[in-house]
């Protein structure tokens, strides 16, 4: 290959000649460090990928091996569609249709209990050692704000600290729809960053009422039965380095086997008259009894709306219960949501579970999260005070791409 230059000086042309292969494998090899930069995909902050939106040469470097997820442009539009979805902006009705339906496909691939491991530690020297692990999220309820305020304390899910939402994101608040989207946009962006559960609100007792309502109200009819297909494929539970029980509720009877649901086919709303879906309704309503737990008091009663269900719906597995599954699993722990405490947490059975709720409801009450850390295999709680906004119009106070 040959590059031609032409040089005019005094009026005498000069024609040179450069046979230099060694200095175009160096330009082509620069150019193709730069275009595998801006494909990673970036873990971090908001603050951090919108920098890296502007200023693709800040991109971070991570392993080649999952160059592939995602691309430069994906995580540009996910940002944009965020910002949109935050701002109280209604997205095209197609778009809206076509990420529910990958969503679903994506969600349906995954085993309704799965197993997953924590972010691995390469190096004694890592300096970000202390941040790997995974965060557990308990009820969101549609409130926006509060998950990207969540989002801006503890950074934007990544494959260093992957989240698991434990079910009941939608319904209640305004945005139930918005935060699906949210999830299911990062899922698709990146698919072992973020993980969604099932909650009681997710099934048909709940979905057919509230939620539908909301989406006819700002699409239609057709949409909504795109999100329905999503709920009915979201999973029952993980099991984090065979060791920790993330489920939305609790242990339906005390001769549950994880085995008895691991694959369970979704895709349709449970048969409250088959054995598989009576453990299914269970795992997403049952509550731990309170006799062994700590001092924290609850929000005054059940959730506002929960009461409208029958009584058949709820009960209560002991601290028995919990033992005999945990043994039986070779497991430890068991972390759950589905109960608001003013707190934003609580524990039962000895420490043995633990229940996360992330909406606070009253000013006055606290959200709480789970970290797990890769590097001490330690739990903590992380309490916030809820974001609560009285309409969607407040949403444009914050920006998005700020966090």
């Amino acid at each position: 290959m040959m590059f031609e230059q032409e040089v005019t000086k005094n009026s005498t042309v000069r024609r040179i000649r450069l046979y230099n292969l060694p200095l175009q494998i160096s330009f082509l090899l620069i150019a193709a460090i730069f275009v595998v930069q801006i494909s990673q995909p970036c873990s971090g902050s908001f603050r951090q990928l919108e920098q890296d939106r502007l200023h693709p040469q800040r991109l971070r470097h991570i392993p080649l091996a999952i160059s592939s997820h995602v691309d430069y442009q994906r995580r540009r539009g996910v940002i944009d569609e965020l910002q949109k979805m935050y701002e109280g902006t209604k997205l095209d009705t197609q778009y809206v249709q076509d990420t529910l339906e990958k969503g679903e496909k994506l969600l349906s691939q995954i085993d309704t209990i799965y197993n997953i491991t924590m972010p691995k530690i390469e190096l004694e020297e890592d300096t970000e050692a202390s941040k790997k692990g995974i965060t557990i999220v308990g009820d969101i309820h549609g409130n926006l704000p509060n998950m990207i305020h969540l989002f801006k304390m503890n950074g934007f899910p990544s494959l260093e600290r992957p989240y698991i939402f434990n079910g009941d994101f939608t319904d209640k608040g305004p945005q139930g729809l918005e935060c699906l989207l949210s999830l299911l946009l990062i899922k698709l962006y990146c698919n072992e960053c973020i993980f969604l559960h099932v909650g009681n609100h997710e099934t048909q007792s709940f979905y057919h009422k509230w939620f539908r309502s909301q989406i006819i109200e700002k699409y239609d009819e057709e949409t909504y039965q795109f999100a329905r297909k999503v709920l009915l494929q979201l999973p029952l539970g993980a099991i984090i380095d065979d060791r920790i029980f993330v489920v939305h509720a609790g242990i339906p009877t005390k001769e549950f086997n994880l085995e008895d649901l691991r694959h369970y086919k979704r895709g349709h709303d449970y048969d409250r008259e088959s054995a598989e879906g009576m453990l299914f309704r269970g795992s997403v309503w049952i509550d731990p009894t309170e006799g062994d737990s700590s001092s924290e008091e609850s929000s005054e009663g059940q959730e506002s709306g929960d009461e409208e269900e029958d009584d058949d719906d709820r009960g209560w597995f002991t601290a028995d219960h919990t033992e005999t599954f945990l043994k039986r699993h070779s497991l430890e722990y068991i972390v759950r949501g589905h109960e608001n405490f003013v707190k934003g947490f609580r524990y039962h059975h000895d420490g043995r579970v633990v229940t996360i709720h992330s909406n606070p409801t009253r000013p006055q009450d606290q959200g709480a999260y789970l970290n797990i850390y890769s590097n001490d295999r330690s739990m903590n709680v992380e309490q916030f005070s809820g974001m609560q906004f009285s309409s969607i119009d407040n949403h444009s106070k914050v920006d998005w791409r700020s966090l």
